[in-house]
């Protein structure tokens, strides 16, 4: 019975990198963080509604990689668009490396450049 082998536990603490097209920016996003999530910490911003899957416009397109696209609205994402590659980024986490394109309407940016403006004076 002691054959002395380990046990391989998984490692839940895993971080893969998501690289956004068109500009080539790679970001860390941590095992059971939403892509959502990794943008906006990464100080980026890109357009999103409800956060939980109902409004579709936080949606984008997997080029490469597996995800886990979480819970959606039908209504939002069919069937046909998973299989062209999209997903809503506010529900789907990342289940290996990715490359994702952004869609127009995700209209990507960094947000130095709203933090170099100055206050708005009241």
């Amino acid at each position: 019975m002691g054959g002395g082998g380990r046990l391989h536990v998984a490692n839940v603490s895993e971080t893969y990198t998501i690289t956004l097209l068109p500009m080539g920016e790679a970001l860390p996003c941590p095992q059971g963080e939403t892509i959502l999530s990794a943008i906006l910490r990464s100080g980026a911003r890109v357009l999103f509604g409800c956060t939980g899957g109902g409004c579709g416009v936080c949606k984008m397109r997997l080029i490469s990689g597996y995800l886990d696209y979480g819970r959606y609205s039908t209504a939002v994402l069919s069937e046909e668009e998973r299989r062209q590659g999209f997903f809503l980024s506010c529900q789907a986490k990342p289940m290996s490396d990715l490359t994702i394109q952004l869609t127009e309407a995700n209209r990507y940016r960094k947000t130095t450049t709203f933090l170099s403006q100055p206050p708005i004076p009241r």
